[in-house]
């Protein structure tokens, strides 16, 4: 696991991807400092640039921009009343009344180091939970690309023309699709529950088990039969186009 920590660190304090970072920060600085815009909002703008980036720079710099966001919607609610975030909004009064006392320095500055400490706790206990989260990130993503190989075959029929073949796919198309989306909030649920757990115990320590349980009965039982569809979709097959009225 050290070994595996120390390489991440490598890839980290490369140039490139610190030069990244720094660009990010900037621009997750703006956009959580700036009322209305938020953390997601930043991440969603972010993302189509990733695409021409490599993965570990693309990460970090999505990583950084959402961090920053939510830390610097503390800005506008300290100095204005106004929360640049939905996060900033719980303490904005109390940012705002240390204003109005000549402490804002005190409050931005709580700010920072508090985020700085919750973010390196929230990571440390992302490390630990990451082996037991290893295998559902591996099946989804591969669930994932079945998903778009069946999307691009359904799409290549549709442009050239042949819409009703497209169309009597659709209902297997959504069943999968329904499944990943499925699949995705399940592993969001996972994660979260993997980092409550550390930690917990009694009644509380079950709950999360049971989640992590419940998950891995989803993608072992559930999510696993997509790829089969994405496969017969992948084929664009013609049984249901091809039932006639006269056989019922």
């Amino acid at each position: 696991m050290m070994d595996a920590v120390v390489q991440a660190f490598g890839m980290v304090f490369d140039p490139y991807t610190l030069m990244v970072m720094v660009i990010a920060a900037c621009y997750g600085l703006f956009v959580g400092s700036v009322p209305g815009l938020t953390a997601t909002m930043a991440t969603a703008l972010l993302v189509p640039v990733t695409f021409f980036m490599a993965p570990i720079p693309a990460v970090a710099a999505i990583v950084t921009a959402t961090a920053m966001a939510i830390f610097s919607g503390d800005i506008p609610g300290c100095l204005l009343r106004i929360p640049g975030t939905p996060a900033s909004a719980a303490y904005t009064d109390e940012a705002y009344a240390m204003t109005r006392k000549g402490e804002a320095e005190k409050a931005l500055g709580a700010s920072l180091v508090f985020s700085a400490i919750g973010g390196l706790f929230g990571t440390a206990v992302l490390i630990l939970a990451a082996p037991a989260l290893a295998e559902f990130v591996t099946d989804f993503c591969a669930v994932r690309a079945a998903l778009l190989d069946a999307t691009a075959a359904l799409g290549a029929v549709r442009d050239r023309g042949d819409v009703a073949l497209a169309l009597a796919n659709a209902g297997l198309y959504l069943d999968a699709f329904g499944h990943v989306v499925v699949g995705w909030l399940w592993l969001k649920m996972a994660v979260v529950a993997a980092r409550a757990a550390h930690g917990a115990q009694g009644l509380e320590a079950d709950f999360y088990a049971s989640k992590l349980h419940t998950c891995r009965y989803f993608y072992r039982y559930e999510l696993s039969k997509v790829p089969d569809r994405c496969v017969l979709l992948g084929r664009v097959d013609d049984t249901c186009l091809a039932m006639q009225d006269a056989w019922l």
